[in-house]
Order: structure tokens, then sequence, then C-alpha cells
């Protein structure tokens, strides 16, 4: 019993250390809520509506507000810019069966290079930004499938050319 005892009053020391915690309470900020504010052209509203764009913004942990947030994520994309656009030739060499070349396949594309920038911030309930990301600052790259001629390659674009921007 007495050997009890001691070990218990030789562990106190520690288990006192153990409760301290040295925490600063100004440093600590705690978000358990969030708003969101997305700035779309209405151009990008057509493809994609805004309900959808707002229901994939969502921050695990935290509940959405409409009113006194404590971080505001904003959400926002400029118009869809087209760089290039034009119809590509496909050349693909015939070979014999001793692998000479006999000739040349030639199919056609469509290729356009595009531009689609994005931006989301994330606010603290002070307006200071937390987070911020870009996406999309360089050019992208759409290719059709081949089709046998450039007149086919070219009315696919201007007939599709809408549709496939959305």
């Amino acid at each position: 019993m007495k050997t009890l005892i001691r070990i218990t009053l030789s562990l106190l020391p520690f288990a006192s250390f153990a409760q301290k915690a040295d925490q600063d309470p100004n440093n600590a900020t705690p978000y358990t809520t969030y708003a969101l504010e997305v700035h779309v052209p209405d151009s990008i509203l057509q493809s994609i509506p805004q309900a959808a764009i707002e229901s994939a913004i969502s921050i695990r942990g935290l509940k959405k507000v409409t009113t006194s947030p404590s971080l505001t994520v904003s959400f926002t994309s400029q118009d869809l810019v087209i760089i290039e656009e034009g119809v590509k030739e496909y050349l693909l060499a015939k070979k014999d069966s001793d692998g000479n070349t006999i000739g040349n396949d030639t199919s056609y594309y469509v290729q356009v290079l595009y531009s689609l920038k994005c931006e989301g911030k994330c606010y603290n309930a002070q307006k200071q930004v937390v987070y911020s990301a870009a996406w999309g600052n360089g050019q992208s790259k759409f290719i059709s499938y081949r089709m046998p001629t450039r007149q086919e390659a070219e009315n696919y674009w201007k007939n599709n050319k809408e549709s496939l921007k959305s």
C-alpha cells in the first residue's frame, strides 16, 4: 500500500504537466460556418447553372449559411476565350509488307486552343484572405475525332461550335 502511494505521489508532478496547455486564445480562430459568392459570366451560366456551381463547392465539417459566416468562399470565372481554331491534317503512311512507304492515308480534325480562367478565394470574417487559388491560367486544347475530308471537319466545327463551347 505504501508503495502504491509513493508511486502515485511521484507521478503527480508529471500529471500536472500533462494538464498544462500553453494556448494563446487570441491565436486560435474557430471556423464553423461558411458562405458562398459565385461570380461567373452569363455565357457560363447558360451551360452550368449557378446552383450546380454552388453545390460543387463545400467545406467538410463546416455549416453553409447565408448570414454571418466565419469564412466566405468567393468563386470567380472569366468567359471562355477561344485563342485559335482550325482544321488540321493528319497523315498516316501506308507501308507494304517490307516496310516501304507506298502512300498516305489523309484525315482531318478540328483543333481549338482555348482558355478558361477561374479563381477561388477564402476570406475570414474580417475580410482578410486566408486562401487563394487560380485555375486555367494557361491554354487548353480540344481535338475532335478524325474525319475523311477537310469539308466534313470544317462543317463539324461550324455546326457544333456552340455545343462544344458549352
